[in-house]
């Protein structure tokens, strides 16, 4: 199976609550689920219901690079990402609010990485 990640300590918020934030999920398929436990350190003893429940991760993107090119185009863009599936096809699409131009579809070159021309 799929190796155990654990998230940082959890903040308590109040009685009822705590925050947690969700481990690194680049190296498994898009749009994957996992389940969520919470536990109690000292005797790593599970609290809450009986049955996990689940939160699902997704692909996205967060930062691309270079910002600006010519605009005659071929500009090589490198969109950085996780949880992308290599060898599955990806486009960028351009918008300036009156027309869209949509690269061809290219594959990602790993979980975190995407390159459009």
């Amino acid at each position: 199976g799929a190796p155990s990640q654990q998230s940082p300590a959890a903040t308590v918020l109040n009685s009822s609550a705590l925050a947690c934030a969700t481990p690194a999920w680049g190296l498994l398929a898009p749009s994957s689920s996992s389940t969520v436990s919470v536990l109690r350190p000292q005797a790593l003893a599970l609290l809450g219901p009986a049955v996990p429940t689940t939160f699902r991760f997704h692909e996205g993107w967060h930062s691309f690079g270079p910002t600006k090119g010519s605009a005659v185009g071929g500009q090589l863009l490198t969109v950085s990402a996780a949880g992308l599936h290599p060898g599955q096809g990806y486009f960028c699409q351009f918008n300036n609010g009156s027309a869209t131009w949509p690269t061809s579809r290219v594959m990602a070159t790993s979980t975190t990485e995407l390159q459009c021309v």
